[in-house]
């Protein structure tokens, strides 16, 4: 698949004309002039499609797309510094209505349709039922939550604000459940490995080519840049202890992995600390005993290279410490009591007791109950977005809300350690370590209203368990 990739010119159509949307965009801050963008996100998708290149393949072109830019809602590298993936960025997050990747999302949603329903394939539909029902929770209680808030004076502008990226993750699911197969999943994860690894050179160069710019900014790239580094570093120490390929190709793979730790470290994300160690719990986990005895020698090595990093990490100077940096940032918080994090939190709980059954319903604010610091000039969606998503489910969706979202993340941790242990390391692996960062991220940091995640988790969601679904049948 990727020599055809290669070798195929509209690929390079695509790449080209991204940039001149992007340049579009920029030229006229996205005046209504840009929406030729969304006419190049057609020719883009339609005409390669029709020409050879595979569902599959274009997913995995735009999954690529989607990392090596940046979304620039996120304030990618800070407030005072503007680098040109970020101008990129404006192809894929930025808006006249409705986002290109949002489009592209819909766009895929009928193909997928289209093919499932060309082929009458009963069994596909089948397979896919329980799938369907996972995400479809999403749809069910967004739409209940809907009627809720609008019945007790909720704002319809407001909902599709707080939920209009929830929905892309079944429709991603259900592209890559159509289009995907076993090689798609490989060389999506591949691709993602390659790209970190000089999205962290540009990290580290930009960091040091601009002194003072990122010493009090709250950005180097944006939060969820360490999410996608700790799933290349979990692939790469999966590559070399799997592979069979000679020594220095391991030592160069492994040398690979120093800028990515670097620029984790610069970004310096405490979600994704937690999240990291989360995942390594949950891999050791799902691997038998059979698998560790057998392998005893290799983790034995494995733990020989980390383990230096690990304790520089709790014990080292400076930056190097950053484990230790943040232990030391929870207690001082702690020490201002209570946090932002705390209040928000109380707020979000105190809404859960106003509608214990329906929820609040989305197309509302919560009411500041317990006051907390007015964020309005960074983020001023912080009283109908908070942090905390699954507490958030729970005070606008009430039951149903915290359901669905519990069974969607238990469906994507089962799936990664299913296919872990049917001996597909490499994706089980990339899998997990997104999934249990998701679920981290979703829980702290805002992770299911970044598109760009929706998007990658969508993708794995499908293909894995279509994968899944091959391996059992």
């Amino acid at each position: 698949m990727l020599n055809g990739l290669l070798r195929n010119k509209q690929v390079f159509a695509i790449i080209l004309l991204s940039l001149v949307g992007a340049g579009l965009f920029y030229l006229t801050k996205a005046s209504p002039l840009a929406v030729v963008v969304v006419l190049f996100s057609v020719v883009g998708i339609l005409y390669p499609v029709l020409r050879g290149i595979s569902g599959g393949t274009f997913l995995v072109l735009l999954a690529s797309w989607s990392i090596i830019i940046d979304d620039i809602s996120q304030v990618a590298w800070g407030r005072q510094y503007e680098a040109f993936t970020e101008i990129l960025g404006m192809t894929l997050f930025e808006s006249v209505g409705i986002t290109g990747l949002e489009f592209l999302a819909i766009v895929f949603f009928v193909f997928s349709v289209i093919k499932i329903f060309a082929k009458t394939n009963r069994s596909l539909l089948i397979d896919y039922l329980p799938l369907a029902v996972v995400s479809g929770s999403f749809v069910i209680a967004s739409t209940v939550s809907l009627l809720v808030g609008l019945g007790t004076g909720g704002s319809l502008q407001t909902h599709f604000i707080q939920t209009r990226f929830i929905h892309m993750l079944p429709i991603w699911a259900l592209a890559s459940y159509v289009f995907f197969d076993r090689k798609s999943i490989e060389v999506l994860l591949l691709a993602l490995a390659v790209i970190i690894f000089f999205k962290s050179l540009q990290a580290i160069f930009i960091f040091y080519t601009n002194p003072g710019i990122f010493g009090d900014a709250e950005y180097l790239v944006d939060h969820y840049f360490s999410m996608f580094s700790l799933v290349a570093f979990g692939l790469s120490l999966t590559w070399m202890f799997v592979s069979q390929s000679p020594l220095w190709m391991k030592v160069i793979v492994f040398l690979m992995q120093l800028p990515i730790l670097w620029a984790f470290v610069l970004n310096d994300r405490r979600t994704a600390y937690v999240a990291g160690v989360f995942g390594l719990l949950t891999i050791l986990g799902a691997v038998s005993r059979d698998f560790l005895v057998f392998h005893r020698r290799r983790l034995f090595y494995v733990g020989v290279l980390v383990s230096p990093i690990l304790l520089m990490s709790v014990v080292g100077p400076g930056p190097l410490g950053f484990v230790r940096r943040t232990i030391l940032s929870v207690f001082e918080e702690s020490a201002t009591i209570p946090s932002y994090r705390e209040l928000e939190n109380a707020n979000l709980l105190n809404a859960v007791a106003q509608a214990p059954v329906t929820g609040l319903g989305t197309g509302k604010e919560f009411d500041e109950i317990f006051p907390m610091p007015d964020i309005s000039f960074v983020y001023d969606r912080y009283k109908m977005i908070p942090h905390n998503l699954l507490l958030a489910g729970w005070a606008y969706q009430g039951p149903l809300g915290i359901a669905s979202m519990g069974l969607i993340f238990t469906f994507m941790i089962a799936i990664g350690v299913r296919l872990l242990r049917y001996g597909y390391p490499y994706i089980g692996v990339g899998a997990l370590v997104f999934f249990t960062q998701y679920l981290a991220f979703t829980y702290a940091d805002l992770a299911f209203q970044i598109p760009r995640n929706q998007l990658f988790a969508g993708l794995l969601l499908g293909g894995c368990y279509r994968l899944l679904r091959n391996k059992e049948m």
